[in-house]
């Protein structure tokens, strides 16, 4: 007999652990769908050898006077720590990488993973729950649903399931990003003490060295290119693509260090790296009775803490 559960949440980000993890603390059977085989979405840790890369988002940002129920977590657990302070925000960091983030409040969680969800079928007089059907073919039963994947494969899945929308979130679009992760050879303390700097160019949309975080133990760049030009390049050979950024990455380290030497490159591509705009509300309950609502950054707006905003603004009942 098929499981059923109070409430199925797709997608493993940091919006949809949030939220699993706040409904059963309620006590509700809860279990979040998660196509990939790891927890995070754009959290994302990449380890080569000595070193270590967040791809993803780099830091989590916090205005220094504010507290919230998830950092205090992250705090008790020492998982974070203020890696600079800048505008009256803590810029904090995770040693060893972001993901860790995403993974503790994950441990308690019951995820299923390597399963994507192609369509939601609505209650019938028999069967008095919604049946998601997954691309493996594996069928769950709940009584609610949480969407967190990004908007736009939320929407894929709701015009599949013939389920009804606002027309508004069509228009919210996704940014592409391109991202190079680099391991460099510097003597130059300058360069090794270079945090983080963004909008450097009309190419390079910020440079993040892993390394002052704490995350790698090497000297270790992320070098995140702007919307505009990982669109232009998105589909082109990633031998290219890798090229290209190491050209514009090796100009601006050069300017620090002219002697600095790309020992390794690796290239990642995020196809939905962060909305354009923002939904006018935190959330969305589709059906207006909590059945089927809608999470994440296209509502909270596109940083860890707006998709933890989004997470904490839903109603949950005992």
């Amino acid at each position: 007999m098929t499981d059923v559960f109070d409430t199925v949440i797709v997608g493993a980000g940091i919006s949809g652990l949030v939220a699993g993890s706040r409904i059963q603390a309620k006590g509700n059977k809860v279990v979040i769908l998660e196509k990939s085989r790891s927890v995070g979405g754009r959290i994302a840790t990449r380890r080569d050898d000595l070193s270590t890369y967040d791809h993803g988002a780099q830091f989590y940002k916090i205005a220094i006077h504010s507290n919230t129920a998830i950092d205090d977590f992250w705090t008790k657990k020492n998982i974070t720590q203020t890696w600079f302070t800048e505008n009256a925000h803590h810029f904090k960091s995770s040693a060893g990488g972001l993901t860790h983030l995403a993974k503790s409040i994950a441990e308690s969680l019951d995820i299923i993973f390597n399963e994507k969800l192609i369509e939601i079928k609505n209650p019938d007089e028999f069967q008095k729950c919604y049946q998601l059907i997954c691309e493996s073919g594996k069928l769950i039963l709940a009584k609610k649903i949480i969407l967190s994947c990004p908007l736009p494969q939320t929407l894929d899945i709701l015009k599949k399931s013939n389920i009804q929308f606002p027309n508004d979130l069509e228009k919210i679009a996704y940014a592409k990003a391109l991202v190079g992760l680099f391991e460099l050879q510097s003597t130059e303390e300058n360069l090794k003490n270079f945090k983080y700097q963004s909008e450097i160019n009309s190419a390079i949309f910020s440079l993040c060295n892993q390394l002052s975080k704490n995350v790698s133990k090497t000297l270790a760049f992320t070098c995140t290119m702007t919307p505009d030009w990982s669109e232009i390049h998105f589909d082109q050979t990633e031998e290219s693509i890798l090229g290209k950024i190491q050209n514009e990455f090796s100009h601006f380290i050069k300017s620090i260090d002219e002697h600095a030497i790309i020992v390794k490159s690796q290239l990642k591509k995020w196809r939905f790296s962060h909305p354009n705009q923002i939904y006018q509300s935190l959330h969305l309950d589709l059906m207006d009775n909590g059945e089927i609502l809608l999470i994440g950054d296209a509502f909270g707006g596109a940083s860890i803490a707006g998709a933890i905003h989004s997470a904490e603004s839903i109603s949950i009942s005992d």
